[in-house]
This record gives C-alpha cells, structure tokens and sequence, in this order.
C-alpha cells in the first residue's frame, strides 16, 4: 500500500502512525514557533507512550557544562559491575525534544543490549546555536569517561549515538574527539541521521510531504541549528566531511520513506570508502521516527535488535584488542 504524498511505498504500521499523527491534528513543525512546536512534540510522544520497559535503575543527573549545567539520565537494566556505557542524543532536530522524549528508546536499548545508557538533554537552538549542542554532548562523554566507574560503567568501553539531530551529534562528536583528542569510542550509532545541510537529494524530493517530517520542515530545522553561520565545517554537517579516516566503527540506520534517508547512506558509503567499518541498513517502509514508538512497530523493535547486536559487537571486539 503506497502513501499518497510519497513516491515510496510504506508499510501499513507506518501508514497507521501518519494517520495517527493526522488525526492528532499535529502540524508540521515549520509553521510553529520553536515554543511551541516543544509542546507540540511532547503531546506527539504522549500519543504513542505505553508503560515503560523496567530499569534496574533510572537516575537523573546534573553535571557542569560548557554553558552551564547539563541534565542526564542514566539508565541501569540489571544489577551488574563495570557494564559498557552507550551515551544517547536525542532527536528532535536540534530544536525539540529531551529527555522525556526518548526515554522509552533509551530503556529498549538499555534493556536489549545490557548496558547503561546516559541520555543527554544538550542545549537546543535556535536559542543555542551550533556548536552549543556539541560542545554538550562532548562535555557529557567526557565526564562520563572520568565517572563512569562509579555508577557501574566501564570507562574503557563506550559507544555514542542518536537520533536524526542526535545522530548528527554522533557523527560530528566523533569527528571532534578523533581531531581533538579524547576517549576510545567502540560505534557510532546513527540513527535516520540528517548530516548535510543540503535539500536536493532524491530521499528528500520523494519524501517532501512525508507527515512525520517535510522537506520544508529539515529545513526549519537547520535554519535553526545553524542560526547566522557560514561557516558548513565538518562538525555542523558531518556528511560534508571529506577527511573520515580513523573514525570509530559505524551502524547507520535509515527508513525508506524519510527525506534524510539518503543523507545516512551516502555518509556510510563515504565511511567504508575511508575503510571505516561501517554497516548501514535501511528499513524501506518505513519513516522517519521510527524506533521512537518500538512497541506500535515491528520494524522499530527490529532496529532496537540490530542496534543492540552492532553495539555488543563492537564492545567485544574492542575488549580483545584490549587485552592483547
């Protein structure tokens, strides 16, 4: 069954979410004020909520930042010593979103993968700009690395990922730690990442009125994000980047029918090309947000699975390299 405002043909739990959304009456996110399109996005995250995926334990944090303080939450899903630690940044381009918003897809991959997971509730645009969400999310991987062991997290094994804008963070953090120096990074997860500010692909023209995200809303978003900069270095649009040498393995994850599809897959080409390990796996029938509502989609439990199978991966093949 094919969507009738786009080329690509979605499978009939991705239809249902649209409708959902539809029925909601959640506008698209470029007609809103940044205020308001946040209490938009909360009311969205509520359509979908069911009972939380149990945690051992689920603690909030706060911790000094570059711009002030930083909110986290970190999730244990069993009782367990010196566990591997996989740093999460939402989605919510830059601009919406926060911890509350992905805590269920941060238990699922808690849950899943065995492991702690440290949510990052990093500073939003447009109010804070690029870089103010990275230098966040590099603070927060930072400290996490000096404090890991004290709430039962293995220092030595880390993966970062994210969301959409959170796996543009990823991309750009480990982008910044491999030219700044920093902790050992096991995967990148990126999530439907949007990594170039640029709106001409074939993704974005076949999914240009996709209800879950337009074209005019990525937009938005970047507008957003990048506020009064000119300057496109590698770390505000990572799938700009030409030098991806040395860069830590990669899981990238896209859907069939989401504008930032190919932004995803053409970075994953990039990365193998640099000899970067790097497995990309596209979901064809499904939309952008996808894994954020795991419980109404068979294809979100399914990435949650693949997500949690590359991150054991990485940490068990980094635990060798270790002790050789």
């Amino acid at each position: 069954m094919s969507n009738s405002t786009s080329n690509v043909i979605l499978d009939q739990e991705a239809i249902d979410i649209l409708h959902a959304v539809k029925l909601a009456g959640i506008p698209e996110w470029h007609t809103l004020t940044p205020v308001e399109g946040r209490k938009v996005y909360q009311e969205r995250v509520r359509i979908f909520a069911q009972e939380p995926t149990q945690m051992h334990a689920v603690i909030d944090l706060v911790i000094p930042g570059p711009g002030g303080q930083i909110r986290l939450r970190k999730y244990t899903p069993s009782e367990s010593k010196l566990m591997p630690v996989l740093i999460y940044l939402h989605g919510g381009g830059w601009t919406l979103g926060d911890l509350d918003s992905h805590d269920e897809l941060c238990r699922r991959l808690a849950r899943t993968t065995d492991c702690i997971v440290v949510s990052v509730d990093y500073r939003l645009a447009p109010e804070n700009p690029h870089p103010a969400g990275l230098d966040d999310s590099l603070a927060a991987i930072n400290w996490v690395v000096e404090n890991a062991e004290s709430f039962g997290g293995n220092p030595r094994l880390l993966a970062v990922g994210g969301d959409s804008a959170g796996g543009q963070l990823s991309a750009a953090v480990c982008l910044r730690i491999r030219d700044e120096g920093g902790p050992q990074i096991a995967l990148q997860l990126m999530i439907y990442p949007a990594l170039r500010a640029s709106f001409e692909t074939l993704s974005y023209y076949e999914n240009a009125t996709e209800k879950w995200i337009t074209r005019a809303d990525c937009i938005w978003f970047w507008k957003n994000y990048l506020g009064s900069t000119s300057n496109l270095d590698p770390y505000a649009c990572p799938g700009e980047a030409v030098d991806l040498q040395g860069l830590p393995r990669a899981l990238i994850i896209t859907a069939g029918g989401d504008p930032v599809r190919d932004d995803g897959e053409m970075y994953g080409f990039k990365l193998r090309a640099a000899g970067v390990r790097a497995l990309s796996r596209r979901f064809p029938g499904m939309i952008h947000g996808f894994m954020a509502v795991p419980n109404e989609l068979k294809a979100g439990r399914e990435a949650v699975e693949l997500a949690a199978q590359e991150l054991r991966s990485a940490w068990d093949d980094l635990s060798k390299s270790l002790v050789q």
